[in-house]
């Protein structure tokens, strides 16, 4: 609605890209100096909003899919792409045979033992649990699932877990080899 010069702009349903156009076009037009932030949850983002997004940075007046004019302006876009909750579960595949399965089921007091020390050992060693995709956390690959077509894509391994998790991060450091993330969990934990 308002913001100062040097502001945000929240848009949490960016739709066609309004909102990012019109703040990009107020900073070329003065001294200001104001950011953006679009959220959109659907295919309009590769399709309309990132090639107008980029369009409009490159210059304000267009024709014949041609630049009339070459009054650029200077800026960096990020965005971000979650995966969703159901790929990383699609990826959380775990190998048990029908023999340990009865096991299992037959001994209740078996169970609890076993979740603890050897499905995140043995069972999931070809999935995303498997602890020694840990060792390289930030070059990790999902099976992703986008109309019909499957493909790996690289994932932040330690963010992906926050979210399942629900971990609200409060820090994040590199010390001595391991990467820590403390937080606190939704019952109000401290992780």
């Amino acid at each position: 609605m308002a913001a100062s010069d040097d502001g945000v702009v929240l848009d949490f349903f960016s739709g066609s890209g309004t909102t990012a156009h019109a703040v990009i076009a107020t900073n070329r037009m003065g001294a200001k100096n104001m950011k953006y932030i679009c959220i959109e949850n659907g295919g309009s983002f590769d399709g309309i909003i990132k090639p107008r997004v980029s369009k409009n940075i490159y210059s304000s007046d267009w024709k014949n899919a041609k630049p009339c004019q070459f009054d650029g302006v200077s800026s960096c876009t990020k965005y971000l792409r979650l995966e969703s909750y159901e790929d990383t579960c699609d990826n959380l595949a775990l190998a048990r045979s029908e023999t340990q399965q009865t096991l299992i089921d037959q001994t209740p007091a078996l169970r609890e033992g076993y979740f603890l020390n050897y499905l995140l050992d043995i069972e999931s060693r070809a999935s995303l649990l498997n602890l020694d995709k840990f060792n390289d956390p930030f070059n990790v690959a999902l099976s992703i699932t986008r109309n019909d077509e499957t493909r790996e894509l690289k994932v932040d391994l330690p963010e992906t877990f926050n979210y399942l998790l629900g971990l609200r991060v409060k820090t994040q450091r590199r010390l001595k080899g391991v990467y820590e993330v403390t937080g606190t969990t939704p019952a109000g934990d401290s992780a």
